[in-house]
């Protein structure tokens, strides 16, 4: 492990970053044209960072820090004197042993040696993780001999994954320039099991890191992958993967708060539509019979399970929420495994499962919709399963051939797909350490700035072409992630002829935040470029609306109207702009056509009989009050009931009214007080009179204290 610096190496680094400062201050002021002035001033900006880091790892150190990080490091530092480079040697030699044990095993007391030599080698392996992990800054020794590691045929496939874990987990602490390398060297010249990985580290590193990278070994590396196609490919695809991640929280709302307790809820009423004394509900063969998929559709879970189906395919995670509670298993303490890939032949997995159940372990291997840390929950789980339900589990899995090589072979592993696949699981299992580890709260969560798309110049090539910026846009505003969708768009906009549904989607993603004067502004340049769209001319009389220009908002309603004149929401609206002019019969002439041609809805009745009230039409706004009274009325209701028998002067009548508005506001006589004060500007022009109004509001009071 790279020795702490001491106090005196600290002050002459200090001292060498503020000499070089002053350097290229003095060469600045004197008139210097010095072409690598930006490269030397990032790397100054380069050291301080280091040296801050370099502060704040050893004051934490030495103050005893508890977080998890800062815990391994001090049990590391107890073992003085053991390198990585020692440490990988160390596996390098058990692996040997084990495989030649292999070859030699006879009889049960062999047998337990093998175990016995296996969870030695797992238990190093967590070692070597650790010590990666928290040795900063990785010495030229340290990077030399990972670096070999890596290519070494000695080492299996996923412990070189789990060292790569190791190196990003480390990135994530503490920036080092060895580290990005080391990445940097493994996607170039790694093997196929490996590369996804590193890239994903990469990309998070680069992300968070990408304004403090000044090493022309870095640059020059990603200079050379730069000219390699499938690079641009890749970063692509990983990138879109994390972008992807920022919507796992709301899938998985969806199905805790959604699907679960509906499904919970019909419970009872599916069993007694589906089941024969049956003890098992296979919502897969919903399709049996056309009557119980009618029960579902109309329910609603099956257009839930449709749609959480669709996330899937679309690389979702839709089983977080499923699995996080299987993450409280001892297991799981340990950092490492939460990387760890999926093998069957740990001794985790094979207590669990038991000697007899690989097809079990090999069925979760090949599962293409769990990521590693998952397939360790469900492998766990196995373990408190009675042995006659798997048994039965066993059973059905024999009846049905499951043909595990040929789920492997299937489309989704096709080479076009494999990569995203692996990505996708990787970045999954990532996601489960920094969201749900017991001590998540001493890491820094890298997806909380994923959704901040920015410009990262050390990707620009890769992410800002026009067909990659659309895609990632129009994620966002699926989702309704308004304000991450319009900075998409917004870029989008500088890079592509002017375009009226562009704009038309800046405008909503704006109008959706409540920037609703931004919103119209988009609004009128999609405007210019189509005149005729009906979508957009409704949404510019919205915001004229909202931003109560009335008279700008009846002038393009009318224009919808001309084109689409049975839209009854558009006659709603031109009814509801004449009414806030003051225009009643105006406004009435629009509330009566919606009543004429919506004849079985109520929802001209409201505005008809407020509009007859303001006319003095009494009669008339009596008559819709007691439909309204008789249908579903609300708090507001009863209050403008109230105002009419207060202007034909039944004041005992009002007193009922507003009594009946408190209780149906769940008895908030301040709301009632407030509304009172709002609307006393119609009383004049109804003929109340405002001396009145005090009396009225006592007997109201006092009838509700008795």
């Amino acid at each position: 492990m790279a020795e702490p610096l001491n106090l005196w190496h600290l002050q002459e680094n200090i001292r060498r970053v503020e000499e070089s400062y002053l350097m290229m201050l003095k060469y600045t002021l004197d008139g210097v044209d010095d072409p690598n002035r930006e490269t030397v001033y990032a790397g100054i900006v380069s050291w301080i960072y280091h040296i801050l880091d370099v502060i704040i790892r050893e004051t934490q150190r030495k103050e005893q820090s508890t977080s998890i990080y800062f815990s391994t490091l001090r049990f590391k530092e107890m073992q003085r004197g053991v390198t990585i480079s020692q440490m990988l040697a160390d596996y390098a030699e058990k692996c040997n042993q084990l495989s030649m044990f292999d070859f030699a095993v006879d009889g049960e007391n062999d047998a337990q040696n093998k175990r016995a030599k296996k969870l030695a080698l797992e238990t190093l392996a967590i070692d070597v993780f650790d010590k990666i992990w928290v040795t900063y800054p990785l010495s030229i020794e340290d990077e030399t001999a990972i670096s070999e590691a890596m290519v070494s045929k000695i080492y299996p496939a996923y412990f070189k994954q789990l060292l790569i874990s190791a190196l990003f987990l480390g990135l994530m602490a503490f920036y080092d320039n060895a580290r990005l390398r080391i990445l940097l060297n493994i996607y170039q010249q790694g093997d196929d099991k490996i590369v996804i990985n590193a890239l994903c580290a990469i990309v998070i590193a680069l992300i968070k890191y990408h304004d403090r990278i000044t090493d022309k070994k870095i640059f020059n590396q990603i200079d050379v992958l730069k000219d390699m196609p499938q690079w641009h490919k890749d970063v692509k695809m990983v990138y879109m993967q994390l972008v992807k991640s920022s919507d796992t929280e709301r899938v998985s709302r969806k199905m805790q708060d959604e699907l679960l307790p509906e499904m919970m809820k019909l419970r009872p009423d599916l069993s007694k539509k589906i089941t024969d004394n049956m003890t098992v509900i296979d919502l897969s063969s919903m399709d049996e019979n056309p009557e119980w998929q009618e029960f579902l559709e109309n329910s609603g879970i099956a257009n839930k399970m449709k749609e959480l189906t669709e996330m899937q395919e679309d690389g979702s995670d839709v089983f977080l929420s499923t699995f996080a509670q299987l993450k409280s298993y001892p297991f799981f303490v340990k950092v490492a495994n939460w990387f760890l890939p999926f093998y069957v032949e740990h001794s985790e997995v094979a207590s669990a499962l038991g000697e007899n159940d690989s097809v079990v372990g090999e069925l979760i291997s090949s599962s293409p919709f769990l990521c590693n840390s998952d397939k360790y929950s469900f492998a766990l789980t196995m373990r408190s399963i009675p042995e006659s339900q798997r048994s039965m589990m066993m059973s059905q899995i024999n009846d049905q051939n499951v043909n595990i090589a040929e789920l492997r072979n299937a489309d989704l592993f096709a080479v076009d797909k494999a990569r995203e696949n692996k990505a996708n699981k990787y970045i999954q299992d990532i996601y489960r350490f920094f969201k749900l580890f017991r001590h998540k709260e001493d890491f820094e969560d890298p997806f909380k700035n994923i959704r901040n798309f920015a410009e990262i110049s050390l990707f620009y090539d890769e992410l800002s072409d026009v067909d990659f910026l659309s895609l990632v846009g129009e994620f966002y505003f699926k989702r309704k992630y308004y304000e991450e969708a319009f900075k998409v768009f917004d870029t989008l906009s500088t890079k592509m002829p002017p375009s009226a549904q562009l704009f038309q989607k800046m405008g909503y993603a704006m109008q959706q935040q409540g920037i609703i004067s931004e919103a119209l502004t988009y609004y009128e340049q999609s405007e210019l470029l189509n005149s005729d769209n009906l979508w957009t001319l409704r949404h510019i009389a919205h915001c004229h609306k909202q931003l109560g220009n009335t008279s700008k908002a009846l002038e393009y309603y009318k224009r919808v109207d001309d084109a689409d004149f049975e839209n009854l929401l558009v006659t709603m609206n031109i009814g509801h702009c004449y009414l806030a002019q003051g225009k009643y019969e105006e406004a009435l002439k629009y509330y009566y056509k919606v009543e004429f041609l919506d004849e079985k809805s109520t929802r001209a009745w409201r505005p008809i009989a407020w509009c007859s009230l303001l006319s003095n039409d009494f009669e008339q706004s009596q008559t819709y009050y007691k439909k309204i009274i008789k249908e579903n009325p609300d708090a507001n209701d009863y209050l403008n009931y109230g105002h009419l028998h207060l202007a034909i002067g039944d004041y005992k009548g009002a007193v009922e009214c507003y009594k009946k508005s408190i209780k149906s506001d769940n008895n908030n006589q301040q709301n009632f007080i407030s509304a009172i004060n709002a609307d006393t500007q119609y009383f004049g022009k109804l003929g109340i009179k405002e001396d009145i109004i005090p009396f009225v509001i006592d007997a109201v009071k006092y009838s509700i204290t008795d």
